[in-house]
């Protein structure tokens, strides 16, 4: 965004960002090529929270320039499509609906399945009446010990939104310069 933005980015950004990204992957394709599929936290031993820190992995990877042919991240996408969405861990389910939105595109087989999921799951499970009626609230992990009632509803609008608030990374084509200017 910064680039296409024409904001100077600093070059050793990208490469500090993907060394990082290095750092904390795991499960990378047999042939030795590629990205890994899966990432930790802060070491690639995190896997309790593999779930969402892969999808974010895999998004920054994205964002960074990968691509979409990558075994690394063909594997990590089959994987989060395989799971599925969260019943209860919205901050996975955010990440993953990024990470399927661009990986698979918004007519991508693997996204409309994912999302037709997660929008039922998620359109059911809102609250429909009383002092709460419109919101969301999950137990589970990344929600009602930290952010409660707000954070779930938060997150859960967002994770509705992701294709209405993101350009797809592989689309084809360009931004022109003047349909938005900033006059």
């Amino acid at each position: 965004s910064a680039v296409l933005s024409n904001i100077k980015v600093p070059g050793h950004v990208k490469a500090l960002s993907n060394r990082w990204l290095d750092h904390v992957q795991w499960d990378t394709p047999s042939s030795g090529y590629g990205i890994g599929a899966q990432y930790g936290y802060r070491e690639p031993q995190d896997r309790p929270v593999a779930g969402a820190c892969s999808a974010i992995g895999l998004v920054c990877r994205m964002y960074l320039g990968a691509k979409k042919e990558d075994p690394g991240l063909q594997m990590g996408v089959k994987a989060i499509a395989k799971k599925g969405p969260s019943k209860n861990d919205l901050y996975y389910n955010y990440y993953a609906a990024m990470l399927m939105y661009q990986a698979d595109g918004p007519d991508g087989s693997m996204w409309k399945i994912w999302n037709a999921k997660m929008r039922d799951h998620l359109v059911k499970s809102q609250v429909k009446d009383g002092k709460d009626k419109g919101s969301w609230h999950f137990r589970g992990p990344h929600g009602p010990s930290h952010g409660g009632r707000v954070y779930s509803t938060a997150m859960a609008a967002m994770t509705l939104e992701v294709y209405y608030r993101y350009m797809p990374i592989y689309q084809k084509g360009n931004v022109e310069k003047d349909d938005f200017p900033l006059e």
